[in-house]
């Protein structure tokens, strides 16, 4: 449990990072955008576990690195 916690986590992370890159370089707006960005950043990495755990029984980034 605490495996699938963490690879959430990184995902997130890395997740809001690109969303934040690309906002400042393309000038998307994502702050007048709310529900794209809860979406982009928080359903995304939810359902790459769920597919993940439920597929392979590993969470995302173990599957990747392993």
């Amino acid at each position: 449990m605490i495996e699938t916690i963490i690879s959430w986590l990184i995902n997130f992370i890395f997740i809001s990072v690109v969303i934040a890159s690309a906002d400042a370089k393309r000038g998307y707006r994502l702050d007048e955008h709310p529900n794209l960005t809860v979406f982009l950043a928080f359903i995304i990495p939810t359902v790459l576990e769920i597919i993940s755990l439920s597929l392979y029984g590993k969470p995302f980034l173990w599957l990747i690195f392993s």
